[in-house]
């Protein structure tokens, strides 16, 4: 039987005589589920034993609802600070936040479309006034905050179940007045919290990862989308050049109380935030955000110097019933960013169906097919396909690789077919390209790889198309959400480049499944990267789908495709995308380098590494070649190369320049070497995870594989002596 009571601000906190009374006034309700002497002797400090698992105790205040859990060692992970009044840094705003279970960001309709404004409101302050409402569940404590200036209820519940704490607000039955819209609301902002006298960091999942360490005095804080900024979102220029959020976790090591949380229902609607200590707030955070609206501008009257800015906010998502964070609290000497890639692996087996690929290691390229050139008919410009890889010249590649002693090989063949990689318009049948030499080379083809056991994947996009508005994804102005192809040199869209649109995306079932029927015929294997690596919303009156719906939706196309007995490839892959895929081209070796990030960690490939196969970005457009494969060897990521047959010259003046370096000669005899080199190590490794990574110095990294295979990666333009008195070469690498 549940007991709901309401906060009596007269009695304080509750002592533990009067807990006993008002449990025995309660005709048999039990308020937490505990033995009398355990409870007795934990509500002195305001907190009663709600429930144990596994050697945790959730403890929770009937008065707000705070909480802490507790492990058999002691150690305690609270929700808000309980030293926050000796902060000597935090501001009077940051203070009540950090006191919050949750806080919101709300919107006034009476003033938002014309200037944008926000407010926020913390539950600390609604629970101060009285408006807290909870009661007891099976296995934890839902909390009702009500506050009553904005007219807006938010519930929000919280069990310990196997170990670990479930954290939920119950988006169902969030209720809003007619003035005020709630944006968003921040999960937990200060749980286990590391206070200024702390040494530790906070794990970011941006990119391959990243460490923010406590108190780096930075004034900048952490506060990404999990999967990637909205892309229908109007974008004047773009400013910035990161890496996106592919993974919903966040974690804390080093401090008294470390932690590791996953997002497990809701991840596309969600950010991840993180504060380092500073002088302006004192505790380490680091936390998520449910954005439930997102409030977007345009710009009025842009070719005039009165420019202004009109405001609109999206519709929130019915379909949002619960959005639900899991914390792991850790404990044991290890506590560190391996140790929370194991448990998300975990995680990932358990519960999402992550298998094992028992798959030998394979050297990697992509193939680029056909591309749109312009060309002039009568004074008329007008684009038409051009062949940069035929389907004859990608067997002639393949042959040149074999005779330089590259094997096992895998090939992703990009623009390969119906419109090439333009993708003018999105596919419902796999068509073969007449400038690649048809339907009969590309069986040739096809017949050619697999009877050299490569691999094959053929690549295919049914997101995005350049041609025409029908189907497309719109604003909240229910405008095309145009992708621009921009130039980081000056954070500009190109000019001349075509630009792409998204299609809404319950269409990409619909093309997806008919396409599925026609590209079985050919008996290979099959890319669906945009799939894996793209989230976004379609604002529109007619076709309204939040991004929310997104992972689900995708998944089942996934699934469909991973069932009709073909592998399945995705890019950079975002974890929905996980337990359908047979490797994952391009896995994020970087983090964005913020000011607010200490160091970039490999996280993505500590949890993945020995379950699926995976290659770093491509070798001869990265930016540092040398630093790419050392990245690769750090935790046993395969190669990957771009190439195009035809001379790279044809690129100039084309939308598709940045293709430049890729003609397969100018790259050969560098990938056979490094072939040489790194596959004998690849090949030893196995299907091993990683089970101890650390940075030795700053620039020379340890790994140790399942197996026992341990190697030193040396970043660094100087020789290193390792432990055991071998030498690191150099830019080099050395295993045992």
């Amino acid at each position: 039987m549940k007991f709901s009571f309401k906060k009596f601000k007269s009695f304080g906190r509750f002592s533990a005589m009067g807990l006993a009374v008002l449990v025995l006034l309660s005709s048999g309700a039990v308020s937490f589920r505990a033995e009398p002497a355990v409870q007795e002797a934990e509500s002195s400090d305001g907190y009663s034993l709600v429930t144990q698992s596994e050697g945790v105790s959730l403890y929770a205040s009937q008065d707000t609802g705070d909480f802490y859990l507790s492990d058999t060692s002691g150690r305690r992970w609270y929700s808000s600070p309980v030293g926050i009044s000796e902060d000597p840094f935090s501001k009077a705003s940051y203070k009540t936040q950090l006191r919050s279970l949750f806080y919101i960001t709300y919107a006034d309709l009476e003033e938002v479309a014309s200037n944008g404004r926000k407010h926020t409101a913390t539950s600390y302050e609604a629970i101060e006034n009285g408006g807290v409402q909870t009661e007891t569940t099976e296995n934890g404590v839902r909390v009702t905050v009500n506050f009553s200036d904005i007219d807006i209820t938010v519930p929000v519940t919280y069990a310990l179940e196997n170990g670990h704490l479930n954290f939920s607000v119950d988006a169902a039955n969030i209720k809003e007045g007619k003035r005020y819209l709630l944006l968003s609301v921040d999960v937990l902002p200060a749980f286990s919290a590391a206070d200024w006298n702390e040494s530790g960091y906070m794990l970011v999942p941006d990119g391959s990862g990243a460490l923010i360490n406590y108190n780096n005095n930075t004034s900048e804080s952490y506060d990404e989308y999990v999967y990637g900024d909205e892309l229908s979102v109007e974008k004047e220029t773009f400013s910035t050049v990161k890496e996106n959020i592919r993974l919903p976790v966040f974690g804390s090591s080093g401090g008294k109380s470390p932690f590791f949380a996953v997002i497990t229902d809701g991840a596309a609607a969600a950010s991840v935030t993180a504060v380092s200590g500073n002088d302006e707030c004192g505790y380490n955070t680091v936390s998520s955000r449910l954005n439930l609206r997102i409030l977007t501008a345009k710009v009025m009257f842009s070719k005039s110097w009165t420019r202004q800015s009109a405001y609109r906010t999206s519709k929130r998502d019915s379909e949002l019933k619960n959005y639900t964070v899991r914390y792991y609290p850790l404990s044991g000497e290890k506590t560190g960013y391996t140790e929370m890639a194991s448990v998300y692996r975990k995680y990932l087996i358990d519960e999402k169906g992550l298998r094992r690929r028992n798959a030998e290691p394979s050297f990697n390229f992509d193939l680029i097919g056909a591309i749109d050139v312009k060309a002039n008919f009568l004074g008329f410009t007008y684009y038409k396909p051009y062949a940069l890889t035929t389907y004859k010249e990608a067997l002639a590649i393949t042959d040149e690789l074999r005779k330089l002693g590259v094997e096992d090989m895998s090939v992703r063949y990009l623009g390969w077919g119906n419109d090439g990689l333009q993708n003018n318009k999105l596919p419902k049948s796999a068509k073969a390209m007449r400038v690649l030499g048809g339907n009969k080379d590309l069986k040739n083809m096809i017949k050619g790889l697999t009877d050299n056991n490569i691999k094959l994947y053929l690549d295919t996009d049914f997101l995005s198309f350049d041609k025409g508005t029908k189907n497309a994804s719109k604003t909240v102005y229910n405008e095309v959400a145009y992708q621009d192809d921009y130039m980081y040199s000056v954070y500009a869209s190109k000019l001349d480049a075509t630009e792409k649109r998204l299609v809404t995306p319950a269409k990409a079932s619909n093309y997806s499944e008919r396409y599925l029927k026609s590209f079985l015929k050919y008996g290979c294997n099959i890319s669906l990267s945009s799939l894996t690596n793209t989230v976004y919303s379609d604002f529109g009156q007619k076709n309204n789908c939040t991004r929310y719906r997104i992972p689900g939706l995708f998944s089942e196309i996934l699934k469909q495709y991973s069932e009709s007995k073909i592998s399945v490839a995705g890019e950079n892959a975002n974890d929905y995308a996980l337990p359908y895929l047979e490797k994952i081209f391009s896995v994020p070796v970087s983090c964005s380098g913020f000011r607010s990030e200490n160091e970039e960690v490999p996280f993505y490939q500590l949890c993945l590494r020995g379950f699926i196969p995976m290659s770093v970005p491509t070798q001869e457009r990265s930016d540092n070649p040398v630093k790419n494969y050392l990245k690769a060897v750090q935790t046993g990521c395969e190669l990957l190369w771009t190439g195009i047959y035809e001379d790279a010259e044809v690129l100039s003046d084309t939308s598709q320049d940045s293709y430049f370096s890729t003609t397969y000669s100018y790259w050969a005899d560098d990938a056979a070497e490094k072939y040489a080199e790194y596959m004998p190590l690849l090949k030893k490794i196995g299907n091993s995870t990683v089970s101890e990574f650390e940075y030795i110095t700053e620039n020379v990294s340890k790994t140790v594989f399942e197996n026992g295979i341990t190697v030193y990666v040396n970043f660094a333009e100087t020789d290193y002596t390792a432990e055991n008195g071998g030498t690191v070469p150099a830019n080099g690498f050395v295993y045992y």
